[in-house]
């Protein structure tokens, strides 16, 4: 898959996502549906004041935009890496994510690894409990099966 066409997968799917139609993603960028259709189906390449029309439709800065849509492709291998590592280190299929460590492991920025479990979570590949100690509060996470 090249780059517009992800471009377009990922701008349909924060639509979807959005409860938007075309037509009022139309109404709400000021790009025609038509236009709208072939950058969805990454047949163009899309200007930045395309970006910004785009970003005003959905609602968001034009970075947080960008992010969005190419998420899953950049950091989905990466995801992957981490819930390997997680599998590997669970006790009993528990595990408690040191988030520094992970982060300077893997690479990447402590808020990535959050968003991580985040999307972990949301996957239903995990299960957060969290506790209360002397010491302070913490989260200890459950590594699911798929059968789980």
């Amino acid at each position: 898959m090249d780059v517009l066409e992800a471009f377009g997968q990922g701008l349909r799917r924060l639509r979807k996502e959005g409860g938007l139609t075309l037509k009022e993603m139309s109404r709400r960028s000021g790009i025609g549906v038509r236009h709208l259709i072939e950058l969805e189906h990454g047949r163009v390449n899309p200007r930045l004041l395309t970006l910004i029309q785009l970003a005003e439709g959905l609602e968001r800065e034009v970075p947080e935009m960008w992010e969005e849509i190419f998420w899953k492709r950049i950091q989905g291998r990466k995801i992957e890496e981490f819930f390997a590592i997680m599998r590997r280190r669970a006790v009993g299929g528990l595990v408690e994510v040191n988030i520094p460590r992970y982060a300077e492991e893997m690479g990447v920025s402590p808020s990535t690894i959050k968003r991580y479990l985040k999307e972990l979570l949301r996957q239903g590949r995990l299960h957060q409990y969290r506790y209360r100690t002397g010491r302070g509060n913490g989260v200890i996470y459950k590594v699911l099966k798929p059968e789980d």
